[in-house]
């Protein structure tokens, strides 16, 4: 079993519902059909079921992660998602387009989320000898111009 906490960046294929959390009952993943065939009701994934980093981190033995925004009772133990679905690799200012739609929470604002998070958790790093497993997923679109 790996014991380093698994850490995620991304957009929607790797969302666990950080967009949800930002922006509570105005994401569509908050209204059915997502989520509904597995967790019996919407879950802040913009699937029916369960995402490819939910089955990653299920096979690790660490259960499903939480979205870094989740400041309820969060379980960051196991490690974080820090994915935003619609979000892209660079925002619409590095692009030069203010009316480009970049998502909640770019790439950029993501590994600064992730930034902010690992130096309040100061001993992330000296209980996991500071390896970490980095997911990050991004769709052709995200990536382009």
């Amino acid at each position: 079993m790996c014991q380093a906490p698994v850490v995620v960046f991304g957009a929607s294929m790797v969302d666990v519902g950080e967009n949800a959390v930002a922006q509570p009952f105005s994401s569509a993943s908050d209204f059915p059909p997502y989520g509904v065939d597995y967790f019996g009701k919407p879950a802040g994934r913009f699937s029916n079921g369960c995402l490819v980093i939910d089955f990653i981190s299920q096979e690790l033995g660490y259960g499903l992660l939480d979205p870094y925004l989740n400041s309820v009772n969060p379980h960051f133990e196991h490690g974080v998602d820090f994915a935003s679905s619609g979000s892209t690799a660079q925002s619409g200012t590095q692009t030069g387009s203010s009316t480009r739609r970049s998502g909640l929470f770019n790439l950029d604002v993501q590994v600064k989320q992730y930034k902010l998070l690992k130096s309040k958790i100061k001993d992330l790093e000296s209980q996991n000898q500071g390896n970490a497993l980095l997911v990050c997923k991004a769709s052709k679109h995200a990536l382009t111009r």
